[in-house]
């Protein structure tokens, strides 16, 4: 249970007129991160919403993006996450009232701050407690006419700094965030990837080598990592002369192999999406995230390079070029 004192200082931590200031002391009065919230603020919330789990019961880390006063709390049991029913903003002027939002319990393995889940209801059912299905976060703006459709356009911009413009855009697609059209194909009504942002796609290597046959594929924008199945990864090696790195578990290339690295080509509903050699590989200026020096050979995985669009209505999803996405970084 969270004790009643629990309960009145979380309802005290962090609130409307303070993010407010923090957000005007920001140039353009926009956040560095895709989540609309400053890392300072995202900071405080985490430190001053931890519990104490030797005195009011298992310590919890926020894994919601919440940024508006903490009222009405829920006192019941927590095994798993509690939720908190409150109103809240996504970016600077889109507030959402009566959404729920969750903490969790434990968090092993996550040193962030916070998460945002878009996904689909079927994707909460055994998390939550007390169990319940409640309007995932697209569907309410839509119902209060706030945003015009349950579509969510997610743009990135690769980099090798901190100054990334990435953004959310909720309700259409932004057609400053891409270059051409959109390609769209719909989420399969059955099978694992109905669940998720699921569609198939294939993968080649170069101009010919099949790393991947038409296989079930989720779009994920928390996942900085291309995962393959054991066939695809034993072929990509294979194709590029890549080993594995046990010290990070990532794939590894050497530098005297990296000037024969060749584009890999995503099929996806009869269009070809090219990751250049660049984009296959770790930032260089990230290296000491993952463990390793500047200098240790280029690590596998999947850059920002495409525009995605993440339609509820039609219940499909689009993926487009940007302008980044043959950019060199490394």
């Amino acid at each position: 249970m969270i004790t009643e004192g629990a309960a009145e200082e979380l309802s005290n931590l962090l609130g409307t007129d303070e993010i407010n200031r923090a957000m005007k002391g920001i140039p353009n009065g926009k956040a560095t991160g895709i989540d609309g919230i400053p890392y300072e603020i995202w900071k405080k919330l985490a430190e001053r919403y931890r519990m104490d789990s030797k005195k009011d019961g298992p310590a919890f880390n926020v894994l919601a993006l919440l940024v508006d006063i903490f009222n009405d709390i829920e006192t019941n049991g927590i095994t798993k996450s509690t939720d908190f029913h409150k109103g809240w903003i996504l970016g600077h002027n889109l507030t959402i009232t009566n959404q729920s939002i969750a903490v969790a319990t434990e968090a092993n393995g996550f040193a962030n701050d916070g998460l945002l889940g878009l996904g689909t209801y079927a994707l909460s059912l055994g998390t939550l407690t007390p169990e319940y299905l409640g309007i995932y976060v697209i569907v309410k703006p839509c119902q209060s006419s706030r945003i015009s459709s349950d579509v969510l356009g997610v743009s990135f911009q690769p980099i090798n700094n901190a100054t990334a413009q990435n953004g959310l855009l909720f309700g259409l697609s932004n057609g400053s965030h891409f270059v051409g059209k959109i390609t769209y194909t719909n989420i399969p009504s059955s099978g694992s990837a109905a669940r998720y942002w699921g569609f198939k796609k294939s993968v080649i290597y170069g101009n010919r080598t099949t790393i991947l046959d038409s296989k079930a594929t989720f779009l994920d924008t928390g996942a900085t990592l291309i995962l393959l199945n054991s066939t695809a990864i034993n072929n990509y090696k294979h194709a590029t002369g890549a080993e594995m790195d046990a010290s990070v578990g990532l794939l590894k290339i050497s530098n005297g192999k990296l000037g024969n690295l060749q584009p890999l080509i995503f099929d996806i509903n009869g269009t070809v999406f090219e990751l250049v050699p660049d984009a296959q590989l770790w930032p260089r200026a990230w290296n000491g995230s993952i463990g390793v020096s500047g200098a240790a050979d280029l690590q596998f995985v999947l850059g920002e390079r495409f525009y995605t669009v993440y339609d509820g209505v039609k219940k499909r999803i689009g993926i487009a070029k940007t302008q980044y996405t043959d950019v060199k970084i490394n």
